[in-house]
């Protein structure tokens, strides 16, 4: 049966931010708690359930709306309501109270409440959370001694079984931001894409989108609510290099950064001679052996050589990452 109602926000509400440390950084999450009264007239009160109650027009949406008070004016966009939970009053049938809960997850800094809601969805900062990750390189000479080959036999030339390698260190940001509104074919246009400028200093074709994630949300603007899109992009850096061959591995100025590029090291147990494709030996046995780009064999000439040299293939598109991106 139809009824008519009342509510209005209670001044009743808690605040609470905690912090931890993950892996090396710390976390704040905060928490905000609404509570509003909801007045209803019905016949009996059995006309009005509490489920009826807790899906009112007014009342903030789980997972949609954002904490907002119209008492105080103040708002705070990244906290989204994630409970709701409604409860009859026990000396008033019609009467309802209505507690709902605002969460923001885990961010990099503590993100209180703003004096007044902002104007635009651009005026709104976007979070960042960083992340380092490491990936193992290949290398071909020891660290300590240039000239000792590390990758292969000496006397037999084949590689070892198990690649020595180093650790890299990795940088992977997560922004989160809100769009006026976002398609299902800008989030594919804009995932698994390199920058097509410098960005955050770093060259193009260093930094990379992920997978685009995007939820509606609700956020209060002076203006009064809008409904628009919490968009998540995942950013990783990636400055993979090489050493040329030649070229003195001692000094970080004489890497050949691919980034997120494909590399082939031209390593193959064949070699063009001329007209004629030969199997590369050494003492009776198929070996591999360095080749250049046109098929030719390399011959190392010293002990910066060896190593292989690369083929790089592009294989990612390149966007514009300042037509989006608000950070």
């Amino acid at each position: 049966m139809a009824f008519t109602y009342t509510l209005c926000e209670a001044r009743e509400s808690t605040f609470s931010i905690r912090g931890s440390t993950s892996g090396g950084l710390n976390k704040v999450s905060h928490t905000v708690t609404q509570t509003f009264k909801v007045l209803t007239s019905a016949l009996t009160p059995a006309d009005v359930t509490d489920v009826q109650v807790g899906c009112l027009s007014g009342l903030p949406v789980v997972n949609r709306s954002t904490w907002y008070s119209s008492i105080t004016g103040a708002s705070m966009p990244f906290a989204v309501c994630r409970s709701k939970d409604v409860k009859r009053n026990a000396g008033n049938a019609y009467l309802f109270d209505v507690t709902c809960t605002f969460e923001t997850g885990d961010i990099e800094a503590e993100q209180c409440a703003v004096a007044a809601p902002p104007v635009n969805l651009t005026d709104i900062a976007p979070t960042e959370t960083a992340k380092i990750g490491s990936y193992d390189r290949i290398i071909y000479q020891d660290k300590s001694e240039p000239a000792k080959q590390c990758f292969r036999y000496d006397g037999t030339k084949t590689p070892f079984a198990v690649d020595i390698t180093e650790k890299i260190p990795t940088l992977s940001i997560i922004i989160e931001q809100f769009e006026a509104s976002i398609t299902y074919e800008q989030m594919m246009e804009r995932s698994f894409k390199i920058n097509d400028a410098a960005y955050r200093t770093k060259d193009a074709g260093l930094w990379m989108i992920g997978e685009v994630q995007a939820v509606e949300q609700e956020v209060q603007l002076q203006a009064g609510p809008t409904t628009c899109a919490k968009v998540t992009y995942p950013l990783m850096l990636s400055e993979r290099y090489f050493y040329a061959p030649g070229v003195d591995s001692s000094n970080p100025a004489n890497k050949t950064i691919y980034g997120h590029e494909t590399v082939v090291p031209l390593v193959d147990t064949m070699y063009l001679d001329g007209a004629d494709v030969k199997v590369n030996e050494e003492k009776g046995s198929v070996v591999q052996g360095y080749i250049n780009a046109n098929g030719t064999k390399r011959i190392p000439a010293a002990a910066e050589d060896e190593r292989p040299d690369y083929l790089r293939f592009k294989t990612l598109e390149s966007i514009d990452f300042s037509s989006f991106l608000q950070v």
